[in-house]
């Protein structure tokens, strides 16, 4: 690591302040949000009671800035039932689970506090200021402009491989085989890992699509929404990840589903089967077997393989989990399967984040950050809003939930959008009448 990792994530503080005095509020946190997403270091330093990573500092730089934009008023937080899973999510179970491991009171208030740093502080933003219409317009304008930013620097990676990293800030994030993929590199740019990339330029890919086919948005900064498509399309499919191109064909697959039908019931469908699934597997009903035989029959082996070791993964997590399974081990050294006879670990990584979830915080945990993630949604699918924007940011929310049950990394950016729908939700009128 050079000096330019400690300057850039403590200096992401006096940067966001900056953009607060200078912007509208709900400008400054797209501005801060993404743009520490995109391209703070992955890193992450260890100082008393929290991490300091890239999710916390940007946390820590929206507060500040808040404080200091020396607004006059501040749109307030109401405690409705919306509010209830976030609260046990970040607050409830990383409290119970420590202390009911024993693991004392300041490992406790520790656990609270990173947890509404990583998640608390972007999901209440969201309901604040992104809960209107014009405000969901300004937040699905902002990811897509996210995505164009990027489209330079990953192809530039696809070309002469993930270097940014190193060539900026001194350090690979990750394991540099694994983005060697097809003959070829796949970007990294300055997220945790590849797959976060694609799912990042799918996600950008679809919300494009759907503005545009919709005549919502038909250029953006002056450029022809058309070509927007085109390059985040092409960006996509040369992230060379399965994630990333399931997901951009889901997303021209829902955008014409949804042209053709108005209606959302298969998004509802896929709300509903999120928890279904988590059910199932975490209970042991769902074999491997029978999913890797499906999988096979649709990707190539090296995809198969990769599917396989995370559902090995889930099997021996889940058995260890299932030993604590209300509140959970508390942290993932407690919570890792262990050999009884030699006392070395049965696996070596982790992927899912619902496994981490599960592992860390029980069940208690699991079904509050999966309640967290997909009231909003449900709640979109279920009203007769015309907003499109309401309605896209569901579907890529839904998008981001699933790729959740088997990758671990989190975009703050979802996290964002999922209090902006909860916000809106609670604005929609009762008995589903449209809101426009």
């Amino acid at each position: 690591m050079n000096f330019l990792v400690p300057v850039m994530m403590w200096g992401w503080i006096p940067v966001t302040i900056i953009l607060f005095r200078k912007f509208a509020p709900q400008k400054a946190i797209l501005i801060s949000v993404i743009g520490g997403i995109l391209f703070l270091p992955a890193t992450a330093f260890d100082i008393p009671v929290i991490l300091y990573n890239k999710e916390t500092a940007i946390a820590i730089s929206l507060l500040w800035g808040i404080i200091f934009s020396y607004k006059k008023s501040v749109p307030s937080f109401s405690t409705k039932p919306f509010n209830i899973p976030i609260i046990l999510w970040c607050i409830m179970s990383p409290f119970l689970s420590i202390l009911t491991n024993g693991l004392g009171l300041y490992n406790a208030v520790a656990a609270v506090i990173e947890s509404s740093l990583a998640y608390g502080v972007f999901y209440v933003i969201g309901r604040i200021y992104f809960s209107d219409k014009d405000a969901l317009r300004l937040l699905t304008t902002g990811i897509i402009v996210g995505g164009l930013i990027y489209v330079p620097l990953a192809l530039f990676e696809v070309r002469m491989s993930p270097q940014l990293s190193n060539i900026f800030y001194g350090f690979f994030p990750h394991s540099f085989a694994q983005h060697f993929r097809y003959d070829g590199y796949r970007p990294i740019v300055f997220m945790q890992h590849g797959l976060m990339v694609a799912m990042w330029m799918s996600v950008t890919f679809t919300v494009s699509l759907w503005l545009y086919g919709t005549r919502e948005v038909v250029t953006l900064k002056k450029i022809p929404m058309s070509v927007v498509i085109i390059f985040l399309l092409i960006t996509t499919v040369l992230c060379k990840s399965a994630n990333g191109w399931i997901y951009s064909m889901s997303g021209v697959f829902a955008y014409y589903y949804y042209k053709k039908t108005k209606s959302t019931l298969i998004f509802k469908l896929l709300v509903l089967a999120i928890p279904v699934y988590l059910i199932l597997r975490v209970s042991g009903i769902l074999p491997i077997n029978a999913i890797i035989d499906f999988s096979a029959s649709i990707f190539d082996a090296e995809r198969v393989d990769s599917l396989a070791v995370r559902l090995f993964q889930e099997d021996v997590f889940s058995q260890k989990a299932l030993e604590n399974p209300l509140f959970g081990w508390g942290w993932m050294g407690r919570a890792w399967p262990r050999n009884m006879a030699t006392g070395e670990d049965v696996v070596q990584m982790i992927d899912s984040l619902y496994l981490i979830a599960f592992s860390n915080y029980g069940l208690f945990g699991l079904f509050s950050l999966y309640a967290v993630l997909l009231l909003g949604p449900w709640k979109v699918m279920k009203s007769r809003t015309e907003s499109i924007d309401a309605i896209v940011l569901g579907v890529i929310l839904i998008f981001f939930t699933i790729d959740t049950l088997i990758n671990g990394m989190v975009n703050s950016v979802f996290i964002l959008t999922a209090g902006a729908l909860s916000g809106y939700s609670d604005k929609l009128k009762l008995g589903g009448h449209t809101v426009t």
